[in-house]
């Protein structure tokens, strides 16, 4: 009864925001993703604490990994560093690399060039007040900066949450 309710309020949580749900883009990852992520990111230097997220990107391949690195090497005012991965072979792609990143990162409905776009919150670093700010991807890669053109606020978009803000 009490997983019930969570599970009720947080889906009221979601449309009170705006942010819709959609079991279609977040993917659960296969234990061999799983291990090749963890080794990947023990050989690239990421942060000393990386949250991720397996979604679906692009429709008909492999699943995409959303990788947010935290660390004081990484993390400033602005936030942190956010890696967009792409699986090749026995290890993963990097598509791009954002700076100044912050909780929570949601993959959105809308799509450039067949990916979906992502959404990222700006705040700090003299960003104030903070907002979403949408990324999409120009077909080779995402903006690397979500405080600059072409980077744009997402103005509510529908999405999904791959990585929430601590606690929620």
């Amino acid at each position: 009864m009490i997983r019930l309710s969570l599970l009720l309020a947080t889906l009221i949580a979601f449309s009170a925001t705006g942010t819709r749900v959609s079991a279609q883009m977040k993917v659960r990852p296969t234990p061999e993703q799983e291990r090749t992520l963890k080794r990947f990111l023990g050989k690239s230097g990421a942060g000393e604490r990386n949250l991720y997220a397996f979604v679906q990107l692009k429709e008909g391949q492999p699943p995409a990994v959303i990788v947010y690195s935290i660390g004081p090497d990484i993390c400033g005012s602005g936030g942190c560093n956010l890696e967009v991965l792409v699986p090749r072979g026995a290890s993963y792609r990097v598509v791009c690399t954002m700076t100044i990143t912050r909780l929570p990162i949601r993959v959105l409905q809308k799509k450039t060039n067949g990916w979906h776009a992502l959404g990222v919150w700006v705040q700090g670093g003299g960003i104030q007040p903070g907002y979403e700010a949408e990324l999409d991807f120009d077909g080779r890669k995402y903006p690397g900066n979500p405080s600059v053109p072409p980077a744009h606020p997402s103005n509510g978009a529908p999405g999904e949450i791959l990585i929430p803000r601590p606690g929620e």
